[in-house]
C-alpha cells in the first residue's frame, strides 16, 4: 500500500499484542512500519469487517489496489476526524484503569481512549 511493504518485525510485535497476522501487516503498512502508529492503525480499525481479511495480490487486482487503497485512506482519516471530534466512542467512556494499563504499555492516551 503506497509503495510501503511490512516490516516483518514490527508484525511480529503486534501479533504479540495478540492481533491477526492480515490485521498486523495491514497495521505495520498503515503505520509506516512504527509499531505506535502501527498499533494506533489497528485499534481504530478494530471494528472493520475487512480487517481480517488478506491484502489483494497487485498482480492480479486488475486496477482494483488502488481503489481499496484510497478506500483505506479515506477510512482511515474518517475514524481520526471522528475520533477527535468525540470524547468517547459511541456513548461510552473509556475504563481509566485500563487506559491506565495500555499507557504502562507504551500506548499513548489517544490510542488507549480509541482502542
Amino acid at each position: 500500500i503506497g509503495g510501503v511493504t511490512a516490516d516483518q518485525a514490527v508484525v511480529d510485535q503486534l501479533l504479540g499484542m495478540g492481533f491477526t497476522e492480515n490485521a498486523c501487516i495491514k497495521g505495520a503498512i498503515h503505520g509506516n512500519n512504527n509499531i505506535e502508529e502501527a498499533s494506533n492503525w489497528i485499534f481504530s480499525h478494530i471494528d472493520d469487517a475487512d480487517l481480517n481479511d488478506p491484502l489483494p495480490d497487485p498482480a492480479s487486482d486488475g486496477g482494483n489496489l488502488a481503489q481499496a487503497q484510497a478506500q483505506a485512506e479515506g477510512s482511515a482519516a474518517a475514524a481520526a476526524a471522528s475520533a477527535a471530534a468525540k470524547p468517547s466512542i459511541g456513548g461510552v467512556t473509556a475504563d481509566q484503569a485500563v487506559v491506565d494499563q495500555l499507557l504502562g504499555m507504551g500506548f499513548t492516551e489517544n490510542a488507549c481512549i480509541k482502542g
